[in-house]
């Protein structure tokens, strides 16, 4: 009964331990939705203020990879060897 008992007590606390993590979760997710729209505000004002692009298109195109930069300096390089 004794094993029962502490099974049951682990399980609780398992329990518990679950539901203040999800709390946790949700706070940390309210901030980060938070300080996203404050970081928006702040750019939308800075970009009114200065009457300036701060942020980025969605249609703009990313710059190379730096894996693909050394390969075009390596092949330069054994163009000219």
């Amino acid at each position: 009964m004794t094993m029962s008992k502490t099974t049951k007590q682990k399980l609780q606390e398992l329990e518990l331990e679950v539901r203040l993590l999800k709390q946790q979760r949700e706070q940390i997710t309210d901030q980060k939705e938070k300080k996203a729209a404050i970081l928006d505000m702040m750019i939308a004002i800075a970009e009114e203020e200065y009457n300036t692009e701060l942020q980025k298109k969605a249609s703009a195109q990313k710059p190379a990879a730096p894996g693909k930069k050394r390969e075009g300096n390596k092949n330069s390089t054994a163009a000219e060897e």
